[in-house]
């Protein structure tokens, strides 16, 4: 078993893409940042900072991808009877080459057994960073009306959905800090795709993101403590989702955190039906 790194994502790519999109629903997240890598390619001393690398048999095949931006965690994911020593490898190689890996992101079992050929490699420990499932929906339901209306966001909303969006990061394992979060929402304005549900005013957000082949992400999902429990989150999952389907996307995935009972809840009510678990792990720092 050899590890291979690349250095762009356009030699990289073709070598997984068939793998990632036999299952391209539960590889939303690899897919989606490898495709828009390819298509908006970053400059060259940013793309260095982009670290790929295949686990590979001397015949060709690819047990083992993996996928990483500092400072996020390494996305893993492989298949197949050689998954196993792939993953011994692709462990040795990140260590021996000093890639420095805070975590990791995958499929369940992927993910557990990367992280526990790192405990046995390194004598760290690792910890739950959070557990989530991955959804998919082919159809969206009919769900309970709730008044208001949903429209896409426009730069008079900026300074609202910033402060969303600090608030939202602040439960995710990527806490932002306000600029940071202005920027990325400026972004998502600029680029069409944050919509509101507004009811007399903005009362809940929602974002797409990385398209897939077939699928979408919906995401960003944030409705402020004062306006909830009255529908409006569901209102506009359901209507982004259907906006989507409409525009002639196949399907539309999202991630729950299994955490939250209400929320995964709420997805399957609009249509949205499990397809995997996805966990993400921290690992401990290397001790001085």
């Amino acid at each position: 078993m050899k590890v291979r790194r690349y250095d762009k994502t356009s030699d990289f790519f073709p070598r997984v893409r068939a793998l990632l999109e036999a299952r391209e629903a539960a590889h939303n997240l690899p897919l989606g940042l490898l495709m828009r890598s390819v298509q908006d390619p970053p400059p060259t001393e940013q793309e260095s900072r982009h670290f790929l690398a295949l686990a590979e048999t001397a015949e060709g095949d690819v047990p083992l991808g993996m996928i990483m931006t500092p400072p996020y965690n390494v996305i893993v994911f492989g298949a197949g009877e050689l998954l196993q020593p792939a993953i011994e490898a692709a462990v040795s190689y990140v260590l021996r080459e000093g890639v420095p890996v805070p975590g990791v992101i995958g499929e369940k079992d992927v993910a557990l057994r990367f992280a526990r050929s790192w405990q046995a490699q390194t004598e760290r420990a690792f910890a739950v960073q959070m557990e989530q499932m991955i959804y998919r929906l082919d159809r969206v339901n009919e769900v309970p009306s709730c008044p208001g209306t949903f429209l896409r966001a426009g730069e008079e909303h900026l300074d609202l959905v910033t402060e969303w969006m600090v608030s939202f990061s602040e439960i995710t394992p990527h806490p932002l800090a306000r600029p940071e979060a202005r920027e990325r929402m400026e972004r998502r304005i600029g680029e069409g795709q944050l919509y509101l549900w507004c009811d007399g005013e903005p009362v809940s957000m929602a974002w797409q993101a990385r398209p897939t082949k077939s699928g979408v992400v919906v995401s960003g999902v944030y409705t402020p403590p004062e306006h909830r429990r009255r529908g409006y989150a569901t209102c506009c999952v359901a209507a982004l989702s259907q906006q989507l389907l409409d525009e002639g996307y196949s399907y539309c995935a999202l991630y729950t955190d299994l955490s939250n009972p209400t929320s995964n809840s709420i997805y399957q009510k609009i249509g949205y039906r499990p397809v995997c678990e996805s966990t993400m792990y921290r690992f401990e720092a290397d001790r001085v």
